[in-house]
Protein backbone atom coordinates (compact mmCIF):
# COMPACT_ATOMS: atom_id res chain seq x y z
CA UNK A 1 0.00 0.00 0.00
CA UNK A 2 2.79 2.66 1.05
CA UNK A 3 4.85 1.89 -2.65
CA UNK A 4 1.45 2.11 -4.53
CA UNK A 5 0.73 5.83 -2.47
CA UNK A 6 4.46 7.01 -3.18
CA UNK A 7 4.10 6.28 -6.84
CA UNK A 8 0.66 6.85 -7.72
CA UNK A 9 -0.72 9.78 -4.63
CA UNK A 10 -3.78 8.13 -4.73
CA UNK A 11 -5.01 5.35 -1.37
CA UNK A 12 -7.71 3.17 -1.80
CA UNK A 13 -8.96 0.80 0.26
CA UNK A 14 -6.25 0.71 2.77
CA UNK A 15 -6.31 -2.33 5.42
CA UNK A 16 -9.60 -2.73 7.14
CA UNK A 17 -7.82 -2.41 10.88
CA UNK A 18 -6.21 0.90 9.84
CA UNK A 19 -8.02 3.69 11.22
CA UNK A 20 -7.75 6.02 8.11
CA UNK A 21 -9.98 7.24 5.11
CA UNK A 22 -10.49 4.64 2.70
CA UNK A 23 -9.56 6.96 -0.31
CA UNK A 24 -7.70 9.99 -0.76
CA UNK A 25 -5.27 11.73 -3.53
CA UNK A 26 -2.09 13.02 -2.04
CA UNK A 27 -0.19 15.69 -3.92
CA UNK A 28 3.43 14.87 -5.07
CA UNK A 29 5.36 17.46 -3.09
CA UNK A 30 6.23 19.28 -6.82
CA UNK A 31 2.21 19.30 -7.43
CA UNK A 32 2.27 21.15 -3.83
CA UNK A 33 5.35 23.28 -4.68
CA UNK A 34 3.92 24.33 -8.31
CA UNK A 35 0.48 25.74 -6.39
CA UNK A 36 2.62 27.62 -4.38
CA UNK A 37 4.67 28.71 -7.05
CA UNK A 38 1.70 29.91 -9.46
CA UNK A 39 0.86 32.21 -6.31
CA UNK A 40 3.96 33.58 -6.72
CA UNK A 41 5.10 32.07 -3.59
CA UNK A 42 8.98 30.45 -3.25
CA UNK A 43 8.97 27.47 -1.56
CA UNK A 44 12.10 25.06 -0.13
CA UNK A 45 11.76 22.55 1.39
CA UNK A 46 8.51 20.91 1.93
CA UNK A 47 8.52 18.26 4.20
CA UNK A 48 6.21 15.68 5.46
CA UNK A 49 5.14 16.63 9.03
CA UNK A 50 3.92 13.12 9.83
CA UNK A 51 5.87 9.70 9.30
CA UNK A 52 5.26 6.79 8.68
CA UNK A 53 5.10 5.08 11.56
CA UNK A 54 1.41 6.47 12.10
CA UNK A 55 0.30 3.64 9.78
CA UNK A 56 1.96 0.75 11.78
CA UNK A 57 -0.63 -0.78 14.28
CA UNK A 58 0.91 -1.41 18.05
CA UNK A 59 3.40 0.83 17.04
CA UNK A 60 4.22 1.30 21.18
CA UNK A 61 5.36 -2.71 20.77
CA UNK A 62 6.99 -2.61 17.66
CA UNK A 63 8.84 0.64 18.73
CA UNK A 64 10.50 -1.43 21.66
CA UNK A 65 11.56 -4.45 19.40
CA UNK A 66 14.95 -3.54 18.36
CA UNK A 67 14.86 -4.79 14.76
CA UNK A 68 11.31 -3.14 14.22
CA UNK A 69 12.23 0.23 15.58
CA UNK A 70 15.85 0.02 13.24
CA UNK A 71 13.27 -0.53 9.98
CA UNK A 72 10.75 2.02 11.09
CA UNK A 73 13.64 4.22 11.20
CA UNK A 74 15.02 3.30 7.89
CA UNK A 75 11.86 3.85 6.00
CA UNK A 76 11.60 7.27 7.75
CA UNK A 77 15.22 8.51 6.73
CA UNK A 78 14.24 6.79 3.17
CA UNK A 79 10.89 9.13 2.68
CA UNK A 80 12.10 12.15 4.71
CA UNK A 81 11.46 14.04 1.53
CA UNK A 82 8.55 12.06 0.07
CA UNK A 83 5.92 13.70 2.26
CA UNK A 84 3.04 12.07 -0.13
CA UNK A 85 3.08 9.32 2.53
CA UNK A 86 2.07 12.14 5.13
CA UNK A 87 -1.33 13.57 6.42
CA UNK A 88 -0.49 17.04 5.96
CA UNK A 89 2.02 18.87 4.19
CA UNK A 90 4.17 21.79 5.55
CA UNK A 91 6.00 23.99 3.06
CA UNK A 92 8.11 27.24 4.59
CA UNK A 93 7.72 29.81 1.27
CA UNK A 94 8.16 33.41 1.34
CA UNK A 95 6.72 35.55 -0.78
Amino acid sequence: MTLRELSTGIRNNPPAQMKTFREAYFHFPTEFVAELSSAGFECEPCLGVVGPAWQVPDLNEAWTDVRKRDTLLSLARKLERECILSPQLLCAARK
